[in-house]
């Protein structure tokens, strides 16, 4: 039986939408803040807790969740990170369950992207269909372990949560 284990990652905290819009820039450059830098760091500790080690990263083409997987990679850096399309806003989830059917037996991958798709992903990979809300907050983060036939939600934090069990 093919069983998975899937990190799923919101990205930290970016500058505020409407104030990257009055710049006129676009929202996929939209960057992280130094204090979601800052305290996505902090609960880095936390995920090492949890992961030891990790096979595959991905992360959407923006620069908040590639800034987001970038610290993650100092957790695992022999996890090449990988930047796909499929993972950007808009794309719904079906690409990305492809692509989570081609990650190899007994892996650890980790995903890093964007609400609400993080959300619909989860909920269909437990087989809710897009019916169970989960809030992942910015910098939060999900386990599932998936088997051939099922999946299993192992926890599901936010990033203060993440935080405190880091300085724990």
């Amino acid at each position: 039986m093919k069983q998975i284990e899937l990190l799923v990652v919101r990205h930290a905290h970016a500058l505020e939408r409407e104030k990257w819009n009055d710049l006129g820039k676009p929202d996929a450059l939209r960057p992280l803040t130094k204090r979601g830098i800052e305290r996505f760091g902090e609960s880095l500790p936390a995920f090492l807790k949890f992961i030891p080690k990790v096979d595959f990263m991905f992360c959407s083409h923006y620069t908040r969740a590639v800034g987001t997987a970038e610290l993650l990679s100092k957790n695992w850096p022999q996890a090449k990170l990988e930047v796909l399309e499929a993972l950007n806003p808009g794309h719904g989830t079906k690409a990305m369950r492809r692509m989570i059917r081609d990650i190899p037996d007994g892996s650890v991958a980790v995903i890093v992207g964007h609400q609400p798709e993080l959300s619909e992903l989860c909920s269909n990979l437990l087989g809710a269909g897009n019916n169970l809300r989960l809030r992942f907050k910015k910098g939060g983060a999900a386990l599932i372990t998936l088997h051939d036939d099922s999946a299993q939600l192992q926890w599901l934090l936010s990033a203060r949560q993440l935080n405190g069990l880091a300085k724990n």
